[in-house]
């Protein structure tokens, strides 16, 4: 009986260490799966970053902290309610994300980022969090103010004729 219970018991070991390897083996798996989506956010022209339920930024992609002109370990390390500000230009995610998070729905506005940089600012609310997208908008509002202006100059010029 004793040695049929030490069968047993390095069957259950046996079995453990097959559990063991492939946990280890979903792991790394999973890792892998997670720096390729990191790289992927990373190479993004836009910025994007993540907050949890209580405001702590989750993710943010280098970009985002390049449109926002702050560093990004500075930008990652933010906390909502940890008492440390955001600079200005960072601080333009904290009403848009509360508002996704508050209201359940997308909330998109228009905030200036670094270097007076117009930023077109979505808030997606998720789960546990919201989503912030940053996309630089400045070349296409310079672009519309332009055409404004020409389409003013050209009324005037046609109504002197």
């Amino acid at each position: 009986e004793l040695e049929q219970s030490n069968e047993q018991l390095q069957e259950q070991a046996v079995m453990l260490e097959e559990r063991t390897a492939h946990a280890a083996t979903l792991a790394a798996e999973a890792e892998r799966e997670r720096h390729r989506a990191e790289a992927a956010l990373a190479a993004l022209r836009d910025g994007l970053v993540t907050f949890d339920a209580e405001g702590r930024v989750l993710f943010a992609n280098p970009r985002a902290a390049e449109l926002l002109g702050v560093r990004h370990d500075a930008l990652l390390a933010w906390q909502r309610d940890d008492g440390t500000a955001l600079p200005v230009a960072a601080g333009a995610l904290a009403t848009p994300a509360a508002r996704a998070a508050a209201e359940r729905a997308l909330v998109a506005s228009e905030e200036v980022g670094a270097g007076d940089a117009v930023l077109h600012v979505r808030a997606y609310p998720m789960a546990d969090g919201v989503a912030v997208h940053l996309q630089h908008v400045t070349a296409d509002r310079r672009a519309e103010a332009a055409l404004r202006d020409s389409e003013d100059r050209l009324q005037r010029a046609q109504k002197m004729e």
